[in-house]
């Protein structure tokens, strides 16, 4: 009687230390549901107009929203494209103006692609030089 009482206790002690392994190895390891990028939106930096002169520059930001609500700055994810590179031509960010006119720049990645934020390059008309 004895032995069967031990093989029981034996058995029983086996199953809550398997259970309270799995249950703690399950909690451990849980994985969370993969965020998801739902949006990317373009800001400029340090400006508060998105028109600049041929031959300078002018930063933008790209930003991303995820499905858990974080955001995340992918400026140096996205790829870069704008619609007439005649007018400007954007890498990292940095729009440099080449021609006058207006181009849509837009920043994509992971299959999500920003509205498009629209730059207008100027002719510079005269520099004023005072003492």
């Amino acid at each position: 009687m004895k032995m069967r009482q031990i093989r029981w206790t034996g058995y029983l002690l086996a199953m809550i230390t398997a259970l309270t392994l799995v249950t703690t190895m399950t909690a451990c390891g849980a994985k969370k549901a993969a965020r998801v990028l739902n949006s990317i939106g373009i800001t400029l930096v340090h400006s508060n107009t998105p028109i600049l002169t041929m031959h300078s520059t002018l930063q933008l930001d790209a930003t991303g929203n995820y499905s858990d609500g974080s955001t995340r700055d992918l400026s140096n994810d996205v790829i870069w494209a704008g619609s007439d590179p005649s007018v400007a031509s954007c890498k990292i960010g940095l729009v440099t103006g080449l021609g006058i006119g207006t181009t849509d720049i837009t920043a994509t990645l992971d299959d999500v692609t920003s509205q498009s934020f629209t730059i207008t390059v100027i002719a510079l008309s005269s520099v004023v030089v005072t003492p």
